[in-house]
Order: structure tokens, then C-alpha cells, then sequence
């Protein structure tokens, strides 16, 4: 990329088409610099389009992801066309904390995958794989899933995604252990948030984890495969 800018620096950006899956965070971070803002004109379509572009847009802060032919694939697929309104609600939000280093996202391949964990704010987040221990026995997802968070404040994040259970520590002085002071569903409205359900008991594992998402079914009225959550959070000794 060095050479590229050296001897053609009339282009304003250097952007990749990634249809390698494997490869798709390296490929993101390789086209993510400075003067050089991550765009991703054509990928793959397929299962886990959806869950690649949000990693995108969350952890490099890309100002666009074209799955290929997404006009014939989008009208078939209600997982891309859900993970795009998530992005188009967040937008405001997320224009607000680029490039601050208070908002990542996590992309898991698959259930084998181990837990990432990442610092956002006061707190490391541990990601995973829905349990399904944690979902009422139902199947877990198959991947691959991601997840955007964004640290609102000193004790506030939103998160939105599927398929994931996020856990939190501290990695700030004071009390040791963490608990969910509050953990609700809602949606943006022309940057506005609407809080929506209270989630407790199963929806948050009796407090242990924010869960995103429940399936649809006895305990959760949704049949979105999506969720935005707002989370607030204390410690104590």
C-alpha cells in the first residue's frame, strides 16, 4: 500500500474486495490506516454477509460494505436486511464515537471459536457464542455472529447483534465485580433511543449476561433475528 500511495497519490483510498472468510478481519485491518478509511465496494453474499459487514463497520469504522449482487440477495435474505437497519439506526451514534476508541465489534466464526475479549471503556467484555444452556435449550447459532458495543459513558454501553453472550469485568481501580443495573431492548428513532422491554431473569441469565438475542418463542415475543440493548452497570465489593 506504501507504493500505491507513493506513486498514485491522486487516489484518494485504496479499497479491497474480500471474498476470502477466513481472512476477512485480516483484510480489515490491512486497508484500515490513516488517509486511508476502510470501504469494501464488493464481497461475498452468502451466510455470514450480514455478520461480516457489521464487524466492519463496528471495529474499523468502514463508511460502506457492498455484499455482491445485493439487490437480488437482500430480497431473500431477512438476516442482512436486519443487520442493515440496525446500522442505519445506529448511524447517528455511531458517526458520534468513530475513531474515539469507545466503540468494536467481535466477529465469531463459528461455535468452536473461544471467547474474545476486548477493552471498551471501564470494562473488558468477554464475547461468546450463545450457550444454549442459556437459551432454553434451544439450538445455538451456527455462525458466523458479531456484535457492535459502543461505551455511551462511564458505566453505559449499547450493544447490538445476534447470537452472542457478553460478559463484563473491570479493568479500572475500585470494586472487583460487576453487576446489570439495568439491561433494556429498544430501537433508535431518528437518533432518539426508545426503550422497549425490560430484560431480566432468562433474558439476562438472572443478571450474569447480556444475551443477544433471545430466539423467538415462549419468553420473547421478537421475530426479529436482531436486537439493539442498552446496558447500564455498577460494581461493588
Amino acid at each position: 500500500m506504501d507504493v500505491w500511495k507513493a506513486g498514485g497519490p491522486q487516489i484518494d483510498m485504496l479499497s479491497p474486495d474480500i471474498y476470502s472468510e477466513n481472512d476477512y478481519p485480516e483484510f480489515c485491518a490491512k486497508y484500515t490506516r490513516p488517509g486511508n478509511p476502510l470501504f469494501i465496494p464488493e464481497t461475498r453474499s452468502g451466510p455470514g454477509t450480514a455478520a461480516r459487514a457489521l464487524y466492519a463497520f463496528g471495529r474499523h469504522d468502514a463508511i460502506g460494505v457492498s455484499p455482491m449482487g445485493i439487490d437480488r440477495y437482500a430480497q431473500s435474505d431477512n438476516d442482512l436486511t436486519d443487520n442493515y437497519d440496525l446500522l442505519t439506526q445506529l448511524a447517528p451514534l455511531m458517526a458520534e464515537h468513530q475513531g474515539k476508541g469507545t466503540m468494536s465489534a467481535v466477529l465469531l466464526r463459528s461455535p468452536d471459536d473461544p471467547p474474545q475479549r476486548i477493552q471498551l471503556g471501564n470494562y473488558t467484555l468477554e464475547v461468546a457464542f450463545l450457550n444454549p444452556q442459556k437459551t432454553l435449550n434451544e439450538p445455538p447459532p451456527q455462525g458466523p455472529v458479531a456484535a457492535i458495543f459502543i461505551a455511551a459513558g462511564p458505566d453505559e454501553y449499547f450493544a447490538a447483534g445476534s447470537g452472542v453472550t457478553i460478559a463484563f469485568s473491570p479493568n479500572t481501580p475500585g470494586p472487583p465485580h460487576v453487576g446489570l443495573a439495568t439491561v433494556e431492548e429498544g430501537t433508535f428513532v431518528n437518533g432518539r433511543w426508545v426503550p422497549g422491554r425490560v430484560m431480566a431473569g432468562d433474558d439476562d441469565d438472572e443478571g450474569q449476561y447480556v444475551l443477544l438475542n433471545r430466539p423467538s418463542g415462549c419468553c420473547s415475543p421478537s421475530t426479529s433475528t436482531k436486537m439493539i440493548q442498552h446496558i447500564t452497570l455498577y460494581r461493588y465489593q
